[in-house]
């Protein structure tokens, strides 16, 4: 057995992180620098993927630095990989992005939804894909923007690549794709054996021979270029795991995998996934394989979490997201009476609604900042209930246990969120789950471990969250005006401005 690291690469929305993780999956290191989204227009989302690849490179030296001792870069025996997702852009023959990665918040595709859903329905799709289609949360749609807006850099590029099939290239000189982000195109098969559907690319107008080879994620996908090496301050020609969405590897770093249990990870954007054996699919979540034989994942992803504190912080005339959440603690639970949506991008699982707007009900004389604060800090978890209750729904099952991991795990979020959801947290160590999960696969792919280690992983727990029942049975109430202040004002965001 091995005595070195695995290198875990990370490139999430807000930052890019990377871990080093030894032979029993311990992170012993980190880097992590910041990630930008740019948003050009109105309703646009999208990463350069050349300076995710500085990024990259400079969170690898920084982790590698953290450790004292020359020879640590030497013992790395491989790398893996994870990425916020979807994105995709097209890659020239060299590897080259001919255009910015649109990623899953953008929706400038709409009308190219709209087309596609004349064609076929989301009730024969989701069955077939496992994936409903959407603006940019789905890369077939924004595909066929490029199609129609691009047809010049769609003729030049070699693949539609994801974050992930551009990082491998860079690392190893080699395309590919691993099958859940395959599944995010809308265009891979569910059901076995895993494959692109050729013929329903074709009726859409996207040519089969522009998607990468696919393949496992803890596949091998090629070893580290001398070049690169020297860059990263890595071994030449160590091995490169595939990886996985943001989500998937999540799930490997929390060891989700026993039927019914959930991960939350409360990052950017909120992201609900649990783990089953049964693939059946439904409109409301994306169902993917598992790394796993015979599991599967029920992913449920929001638009609200980090992105909706940043965003409270400027509109309160705050500097961060930690002072927001003190600002939250200031007062008592209820938000004195003031009710949050926190749709400001729209809402993707479970209402798939695009149209979705924030909205602050209940404002009086006697609202100040800090009631402000925590009606969003309150919003955020009632969107992550509403997510959850109809998870459960689909599944006819309760999902324990619930793990959290992420970065926006403060202790009244973490308080809020098991109050409302009425049922006990237990909240993973570090808060860099798929990052951690990206280096297992590493290890996986490097021959020194197996999926029966993977399977059998536990990670560290910080501790548990419990919900105080007297503030859960006053949080039952404010869900249910939650819900009914969506319902009444739904006809309202889809309304043309005047």
């Amino acid at each position: 057995m091995s005595t070195g690291y695995a290198l875990g690469i990370d490139v999430g929305s807000t930052a890019t992180k990377v871990v080093l993780c030894d032979k029993e999956g311990t992170i012993v290191a980190r880097g992590s620098v910041p990630t930008h989204i740019m948003r050009p227009q109105p309703g646009w989302a999208e990463v350069d993927y050349a300076r995710c690849w500085e990024g990259v490179v400079a969170a690898c030296r920084l982790a590698l630095a953290s450790i004292p001792g020359a020879a640590t870069s030497r013992r790395i025996i491989g790398i893996g990989l994870t990425s916020l997702a979807p994105s995709v852009a097209p890659l020239a023959e060299d590897g080259t992005p001919l255009h910015t990665g649109i990623i899953y918040e953008d929706r400038r595709s709409v009308s190219q939804v709209s087309r596609v859903l004349a064609r076929e329905s989301q009730s024969t799709i989701v069955p077939r894909t496992g994936i409903r289609i959407e603006s940019g949360s789905t890369t077939l749609s924004s595909m066929l923007w490029l199609v129609e807006e691009r047809p010049d850099l769609v003729s030049a590029c070699a693949f539609f690549g994801s974050l992930m099939t551009y990082l491998a290239h860079r690392l190893t000189g080699n395309f590919g794709i691993d099958w859940a982000s395959a599944q995010l195109s809308g265009l891979f098969a569910l059901d076995d054996p895993p494959r692109w559907l050729e013929d329903w690319c074709r009726q859409l107008g996207i040519p089969p021979e522009k998607l990468p080879p696919h393949m496992l994620s803890q596949a091998q996908i090629g070893g580290v270029s001398a070049v690169v090496a020297a860059q990263l301050g890595v071994p030449a020609d160590i091995p490169v795991a595939m990886g996985g969405p943001d989500a998937q590897a999540a799930a490997v770093g929390a060891g989700l995998v026993e039927p019914q249990a959930g991960l939350l990870s409360v990052g950017t954007t909120c992201v609900l996934t649990v783990c089953t054996e049964s693939r059946v699919p439904d409109p409301r979540f994306y169902t993917r394989r598992h790394v796993l034989p015979g599991r599967y994942l029920h992913v449920a992803p929001t638009l609200t979490g980090g992105t909706t504190l940043r965003w409270a912080a400027s509109f309160l005339g705050m500097e961060s997201v930690e002072e927001v959440v003190a600002l939250a603690e200031a007062s008592e639970p209820g938000a004195g009476g003031v009710i949050f949506l926190p749709y400001l991008m729209g809402e993707r699982a479970p209402l798939w609604d695009r149209d979705a707007r924030g909205f602050f009900y209940g404002l009086q004389l006697s609202t100040g900042r800090a009631e402000m604060a925590r009606a969003v800090v309150e919003g955020i978890a009632f969107a992550v209930r509403n997510m959850l209750t109809q998870m459960e729904a689909h599944l006819d099952d309760t999902v324990a246990p619930l793990l959290v991991t992420g970065g926006g795990t403060f202790p009244v979020v973490l308080q809020t969120l098991a109050n409302v959801l009425q049922c006990p947290l237990t909240v993973i160590e570090g808060g860099e789950s798929a990052a951690q999960g990206a280096a297992q696969l590493a290890w996986v792919a490097a021959g020194e471990r197996d999926l029966d280690w993977l399977a059998s992983w536990q990670p560290q727990v910080q501790g548990n969250c419990v919900p105080d029942s007297s503030v859960s049975r006053m949080y039952e109430q404010r869900f249910e005006a939650f819900c009914t202040l969506y319902s009444a004002l739904k006809r309202t965001f889809a309304a043309p401005a005047e």
